[in-house]
């Protein structure tokens, strides 16, 4: 219970993009000085809007994390529920909810069980 409660307390950090381009539409991200959330691998482009993982930041300033899967490990899917090893499985962790979603539900599927709409970032990471 304590670490939920440190959870929720901790602030998103975001790290700033240091290069790369949109693998859709071609923009260099280098001239907007973006940033992106630290646990994010995609980053919204400014041009088309399009998620994209061709991009390098600087994370210098983010401390290790030190969450423990093991702790957590053999959670029920709220989706299908079936056990998630994530030693096998692909799963996503939804750190506001605390809760481990297989990768491979869409994002219908992912909304009802958080009992909140996705995010564009989070919608993109399941559709990408």
């Amino acid at each position: 219970m304590k670490q939920k409660a440190q959870q929720q307390q901790q602030t998103e950090q975001f790290v700033p993009v240091t290069e790369g381009n949109c693998e859709f539409c071609g923009y260099d991200y280098t001239k907007d000085h973006l940033t992106t959330p630290a646990g994010s691998p995609l980053v919204k482009c400014p041009k088309c809007g399009e998620y994209s993982q061709n991009f390098n930041a600087d994370y210098s300033h983010i401390p290790p994390d030190d969450y423990d899967l093991e702790k957590e490990n053999y959670k029920k899917c709220p989706v299908c529920g079936k056990i998630i090893d994530y030693h096998i499985n692909g799963f996503i962790h939804y750190e506001k909810e605390n809760v481990w979603i297989h990768a491979d539900h869409s994002a219908s599927e992912t909304e009802k069980a958080l009992k909140r709409p996705l995010t564009g970032l989070e919608r993109a990471w399941i559709e990408y």
